[in-house]
């Protein structure tokens, strides 16, 4: 099967959906499908796509700007037929804000459009979104609340959405045997219970609450250390993003916790953090899955999460504990708590954790979840089986 994917820049710096991609399209190519990256903006993660095979195909742009109007449309008429150009079988976006892109290459090319569903629905759909869903044969959604979310506020028919949650590949995500070295360059004494927190720096990720909960956990552990890794990504501008960075500086100082709180900035490894750490945290208001806990999991560390989003299908089992309220500093603080001393009264809940991961996250599964969707599409043929109608149209309010 020749497969056309689509990531406007594929880095690993940018979040989970790049991440994600990248694993599912090797996947692919390792099974013998001719795969095919469509980019704009080059990224770190281009060598992973060019080391497995995949051909990379540099494009101008995948939407129309309004501020450059009459530039950016022509730039993207061009990617459309560079795109379309590959003669693929399946044309896949990976989020639904490139489906006009998708749609038009789509037409083109005669052949079906998938969309990837990692995120929740937004509040309202630009008109660019509202004319390239409905052209989308099938979705494949990352969670169960994702689908559901897209179906009740977006009209997408149940019939075309197929659930497969983000996989990943647990020979990377184990627990790493340098805990103490990763400490020793964090600042982190070796007995510290380390609460480490892996994602964007971006007001969706509801890094004050975790600041607070931080806060409140450390009046009754002393010997408690927060680190944050990452960096801003979905903010206007450069400067923005770092405004909003220097005031979670500035809130940690009002919170007097200045000097507890690590600020490592983009990290690329992920793994070897989480398994220095005793806990990751996530504090999201609105989550489409969550796959920093899992990664966690694998990873051999307990992980708290938000009850807000895909992440409830992942802190299942036993691990339902360590649900809480993002609104809730001090829902989150105690689930902090309850995980002090964990190593020590329960030596074996690492173990547990990555079982756990393993049997419900793999990426195996997942690509093999993702092979049957593409499948089915290229069966059905290029229909128009996307939602439309007022449900596009409809605004609902955004999370606070």
């Amino acid at each position: 099967m020749r497969i056309f994917a689509l990531d406007f820049e594929p880095s690993s710096r940018r979040g989970g959906q790049e991440l994600s991609l990248v694993d599912e399209c090797v996947g692919l190519a390792a099974r013998g499908h001719d795969v095919r990256l469509g980019f704009v903006k080059p990224g770190d993660l281009l060598e992973r796509y060019r080391a497995a095979g995949i051909a990379t195909v540099p494009l101008s742009e995948i939407e129309v700007r309004p501020n450059r109007r009459l530039r950016s449309a022509a730039d993207f008429g061009r990617s459309v037929l560079r795109a379309a150009a590959t003669r693929s079988d399946v044309i896949c976006v990976n989020q639904y804000h490139d489906t006009l892109f998708g749609a038009l290459v789509s037409r083109l090319a005669r052949a079906p459009l998938v969309c990837h569903l990692r995120l929740l629905p937004p509040g309202s759909l630009c008109s660019q979104w509202r004319l390239g869903l409905p052209s989308v044969t099938r979705f494949v959604a990352a969670s169960r609340a994702i689908a559901d979310a897209w179906i009740a506020l977006r009209g997408v028919d149940p019939e075309t959405v197929q659930v497969a949650h983000d996989g990943i590949d647990m020979e990377y995500y184990r627990p790493r045997s340098n805990r103490d070295a990763i400490r020793r360059e964090l600042g982190v004494s070796a007995n510290a219970f380390l609460v480490m927190y892996v994602g964007r720096v971006d007001h969706a990720k509801n890094l004050e609450r975790l600041l607070e909960a931080f806060a409140l956990l450390s009046r009754d552990v002393p010997d408690s250390n927060l680190a944050i890794a990452g960096r801003p990504v979905n903010h206007e501008s450069a400067s923005a993003g770092e405004a909003y960075l220097a005031s979670l500086r500035s809130h940690a100082a009002a919170l007097g916790i200045e000097d507890r709180v690590r600020w490592l900035g983009a990290r690329p490894d992920v793994p070897e953090l989480l398994s220095a750490a005793d806990v990751s945290a996530l504090f999201t208001l609105e989550e489409g899955l969550g796959r920093v806990t899992f990664e966690s999991l694998a990873c051999g560390v307990p992980a708290i999460a938000s009850t807000r989003g895909g992440a409830v299908e992942i802190l299942t089992g036993e691990f339902e504990r360590y649900q809480f309220d993002p609104r809730d500093p001090a829902d989150a603080a105690e689930k902090l708590r309850s995980l002090v001393g964990w190593r020590e009264r329960d030596p074996r809940l690492g173990e547990r954790a990555r079982a756990h991961a393993v049997a419900n996250f793999s990426l195996d599964a997942k690509v093999s979840q993702l092979e049957i969707a593409l499948q089915r599409a290229r069966t059905a043929g290029p229909q128009r089986n996307g939602p439309r109608g007022e449900q596009l149209r409809a605004v609902f309010p955004e999370p606070v």
